[in-house]
Order: structure tokens, then C-alpha cells, then sequence
């Protein structure tokens, strides 16, 4: 990405879907956190194994919370 200031290269943003909390925040941060592409390709993996991270515990947490014994 350079560093003009035109129109057309305009950062971009994420529509996030309604669903967990947080895991929209990390698919944004993944899309702006840095500025030039080799730091945005570098934090890629890390924004999406932390995205994974609250998915499985949202899961954990909907699965204790339907089962009663649990």
C-alpha cells in the first residue's frame, strides 16, 4: 500500500457480521492494523488465530450453558 493520499487508495474496512463479540474486531484489525503491506501480510496469522481463539471459546461457553450437568 503506499503512502499517497488519494481517494481511490482509501484504507478499507470490514463489514462485520452480527455474531461473536470480538471476533468482528479482530477480522477488523486484521484489514487496518499497520500500513504497508508487509506488516499487514506479517499480523495476518496472528489476527486470525486469535479470531479462531474467541470462536472455540464461544463455543466451549455455548455448550456448558446448554448442557445442565456440565
Amino acid at each position: 500500500m503506499s503512502r499517497s493520499s488519494h481517494n481511490s487508495k482509501a484504507r478499507r474496512s470490514v463489514r462485520k457480521k452480527p455474531e461473536i463479540e470480538g471476533v468482528g474486531l479482530a477480522t477488523q484489525a486484521r484489514h487496518v492494523f499497520g500500513r504497508t503491506e508487509k506488516i499487514l501480510r506479517r499480523n495476518r496469522k496472528l489476527w486470525v488465530r486469535l479470531g479462531n481463539k474467541r470462536r472455540r471459546q464461544y463455543a466451549k461457553d455455548t455448550i456448558r450453558s446448554e448442557m445442565p450437568g456440565v
